[in-house]
């Protein structure tokens, strides 16, 4: 998942002008959809592969756009007072930090497959959705720009957050570790 502060301090840095084809995302997803369909009898596969893909790559494209321009949007000298620039940093900051706290949980997870790391990965994630509809508020208030992005980031880590309590595949995989054993059958989808 993408923090949306620096997604959209990216754009407003970008200089060019030339439009250009959305075709990767659209092309990506459906490479992503069948690698993640074709893993689904496998315990890690499915939308748990999704869930995995989503979090990593997130994290990874988060920190390239921080390091590249994104950190320049929280500097005091881009707010015209410090109220905008303390609400601007509640709102990225903690959202930031917990996307990279989650990707080393799910990394952790991914290793030891233990129930007490699930436990760890869905706080860590009842956090991250906390923080960010608490940067839908402030965004709604102050920085109306960043609001579309910031509801769509909310509302996918809040359907994360369900995924990882309500998944009979999460449970079976970290609780009793006993999806190969009892695979399900072959679906349509990803399962």
């Amino acid at each position: 998942m993408l923090d949306l502060n620096n997604v959209c301090a990216f754009f407003a840095a970008s200089t060019s002008t030339a439009p250009t084809t959305p075709s990767f995302p659209f092309g990506g997803g459906l490479i992503w959809w069948i690698i993640c369909a074709r893993r689904k009898q496998q315990s890690i596969g499915g939308w748990l592969l999704f869930y995995y893909w989503q979090i990593f790559s997130g994290a990874a494209l988060s920190a390239i756009l921080l390091v590249s321009v994104g950190y320049s949007a929280y500097l005091p000298e881009a707010y015209a007072n410090a109220t905008d620039h303390w609400l601007f940093v509640i709102s990225g900051a903690p959202t930031i930090l917990l996307l990279f706290v989650h990707a080393a949980a799910a990394l952790m997870l991914l290793c030891v497959r233990t129930w007490d790391a699930l436990v760890l990965l869905r706080n860590i994630v009842l956090g991250q959705v906390a923080f960010q509809w608490l940067a839908v508020a402030i965004d709604a208030w102050k920085f109306p720009d960043d609001l579309t992005l910031d509801v769509f980031a909310a509302v996918q880590m809040s359907a994360w957050l369900l995924y990882l309590f309500r998944s009979e595949r999460v449970e079976r995989v970290f609780k009793y570790d006993n999806w190969e054993q009892a695979a399900p059958a072959s679906t349509l989808g990803l399962a």
